[in-house]
């Protein structure tokens, strides 16, 4: 009974041992704080200004594009819209990378009614 007990012991405690020293094996390397050199990307900020919507330009919107970028953005009113006056002012923006390989492009909301009641329609 006692060698039993001293054997589980033993085993228990090289067991320990064993899978300690698995866990810190494990563990990955300390990383050095900061960017790796190259893993970044230099971005600028872009400000779209409305031209026409006041008596001086105001500031309608900006976002971030990486720096080499080409950048398009607008904001337009819409006078001839008429019976939806959410839908006013069109805005947005497109960026392309030098290559062009790459390039996002964003609208502004769209706003959609839809009615079945010819009253509610001429309302609209």
């Amino acid at each position: 009974m006692l060698t039993r007990l001293i054997t589980g012991l033993v085993c228990l405690v090289l067991s320990t041992t064993v899978c300690s020293d698995c866990l810190l094996a494990q563990q990955p390397f300390a990383r050095p704080l900061g960017p790796t050199p190259g893993a970044y990307m230099r971005l600028r900020m872009v400000r779209v200004f409305d031209e026409s919507g006041f008596q001086q330009p105001v500031e309608a919107f900006r976002f971030l594009v990486p720096s080499d970028w080409q950048v398009q953005a607008w904001v337009r009113w819409r006078p001839e819209i008429v019976h939806c006056p959410a839908n006013a002012i069109d805005s947005g923006g497109r960026a392309i990378a030098p290559d062009g390989s790459t390039g996002i492009e964003v609208f502004g909301p769209t706003v959609w009614q839809w009615v079945d009641d010819n009253q509610g329609r001429q309302i609209l």
